[in-house]
């Protein structure tokens, strides 16, 4: 195809050309279905048959819809007379106006698509259709406008929300301790901009002797979401004791769910959950392709001895990068070494964090009440900040002593020409180690790591980033377009490639 398509479209035509192949398959889905299942909209569906049709690969009829050249109906159907097909056809498309407006599809007080693309919405044809919109007008259903016929009403389009169901200790109380939450929340704020949807966070607390769902007024959690006005689930699985539960409870419901997984129990219940429909699960951080990606673009600027440094091996994720960079180099026919430098007895920082809370280190150098005497009342709440600056020190301080000794023995490896650390805290250390032991920087082996964090663009290391973009609008497509082609997939688990974010810390590095 020497035009250049838009990617929505050319997934439309991709998908038609599927059907088309299929010998069995007589008649192309009606656009408003075609649109659903490509999660595009009716105005990209209808260009996609229009490009096929001008191919010839595609023939439309009035009254019958679009099919393949060998399924093209020549003849109505004999027993019945044209009057009664006419009849029965007239009926059930004003039937199917009046449905796809009150369930807000066509905006009140807007004008309807174009008559022309209405005849590929509903398959019909252009005089049928035309009937069809002066009935309803007859019914003071619609109004015309010159060429345009409007749904007038005083009833508001019905705007869907989305629940995102994070950990929390209460109403309101989401836990975000990372940059990459942050990130996550704030991406998904865009896409629901950019989708039309709100955003309404249910927070879960299953440290308690019962799991509690913070649900507005109290109310029963079922009961609430079932509400129409809720197209789908978001569940963050991220701090929570046993987010598997969790998301037990969310498939007794009946609405689809986008499962971020960030969760290694998460990922058990892919196999469990495979044959629902209305889950979903999207996996970045714990899929092996981060590590394949990096090891490639190590590859391609020459290096092939490689150490990898993890203090935080007990973790799938720590293990599936690992793996992930060994599964591309043995795609090389080529010699390679990769030194592994790792611990195996934590598997995340919070691991870490979690010490120095219950130790309470951080009460030994501040003290909150003399720092109430000193602040305005009105400042009081931002001791709390002051407070998780502390103990990340702290904290951040406990992992260095922790993974001094890998960085010591990683240094000392001879002909290692470039470092992948596990993520992007690990990275930065890594830097501080070469800048307390006054290592040149061109003497240095080249630095990469995972997460694209700030702190890695502010000490120029280079990073894989996850796509989190990507990741929260295929979520959100999910919720709004459950039964598409994109999520169709028996496997139900979405992985978007990311990108190598490059930086200085491995542009200028001389391979051994």
């Amino acid at each position: 195809m020497s035009l250049k398509l838009s990617p929505a479209t050319e997934k439309v035509v991709t998908y038609l050309r599927s059907i088309l192949e299929n010998k069995e398959t007589a008649q192309i889905p009606p656009v408003r279905k075609l649109a659903q299942q490509c999660g595009v909209s009716l105005v990209t569906a209808n260009k996609g048959i229009a490009l096929l049709r001008n191919e010839g690969a595609i023939i439309s009829r009035w009254g019958h819809g679009n099919f393949s050249p060998s399924h093209a109906p020549f003849a109505v159907n004999k027993e019945s007379t044209e009057d009664e097909c006419h009849e029965s056809k007239f009926t059930s498309i004003v039937n199917s106006i009046k449905k796809d407006l009150s369930s807000g599809l066509y905006p009140p007080n807007e004008p309807l698509p174009q008559i022309k693309h209405l005849v590929n919405i509903y398959g019909v044809s252009y005089p049928t259709i035309r009937n069809a919109l002066n009935h309803l007008i007859n019914e003071n259903v619609l109004v015309r406008n010159g060429n345009k016929f409007l749904f007038k009403t005083t009833r508001s389009k019905l705007r869907l929300k989305i629940a995102i169901i994070a950990f929390g200790t209460d109403h309101n109380a989401v836990k975000i301790a990372t940059e990459r939450e942050r990130n996550f929340y704030r991406q998904l704020s865009i896409a629901a901009a950019s989708h039309d949807v709100d955003l309404e966070i249910i927070c879960y607390n299953d440290y308690l002797d019962t799991p509690v769902f913070f649900v507005p007024e109290n109310q029963n959690l079922k009961t609430y979401l079932q509400n129409d006005v809720f197209c789908g689930i978001i569940l963050s699985s991220y701090h929570m004791k046993n987010s598997a539960e969790c998301l037990r409870h969310l498939s007794l419901l009946k609405k689809p769910v986008s499962v971020w997984i960030q969760d290694h129990s998460v990922l058990a219940l892919v196999s469990r959950y495979s044959n629902k429909e209305n889950i979903t699960f999207f996996d970045a951080s714990y899929s092996t392709q981060p590590g394949f990606e990096t090891a490639k673009f190590l590859y391609e600027k020459g290096h092939r001895s490689i150490a990898f440094i993890s203090p935080f091996h007990a973790s799938s994720w720590s293990k599936n990068r690992l793996q992930g960079i060994k599964s591309f180099f043995r795609s090389i026919n080529e010699p390679y070494a990769i030194d592994e430098f790792v611990l195996d007895e934590f598997i995340s920082d919070y691991s870490f964090m979690e010490k120095i809370i219950e130790t309470g280190q951080l009460n030994a150098f501040l003290s909150t009440d003399k720092l109430q005497n000193k602040l305005n009342n009105a400042l009081h709440h931002r001791i709390i900040n002051l407070e998780i600056e502390g103990n990340t020190l702290l904290r951040d301080n406990l992992i260095y002593n922790y993974s001094s000794s890998l960085f010591e023995k990683a240094l000392s490896q001879q002909g290692i020409s470039a470092w992948i650390a596990v993520n992007d805290l690990t990275a930065c250390m890594i830097n501080d180690f070469w800048d307390f032991k006054k290592i040149a920087v061109k003497m240095r082996p080249a630095l990469i790591s995972f997460d694209n964090t700030f702190e890695s663009l502010e000490k120029g290391i280079s990073s894989y980033d996850f796509n989190t973009s990507g990741d929260v609008n295929n979520m959100i497509l999910h919720l709004l377009y459950p039964n598409s082609a994109l999520f169709s997939s028996k496997k139900r688990v979405i992985r978007i490639k990311g990108t190598v974010v490059q930086r200085k810390s491995s542009e200028h590095h001389i391979c051994v």
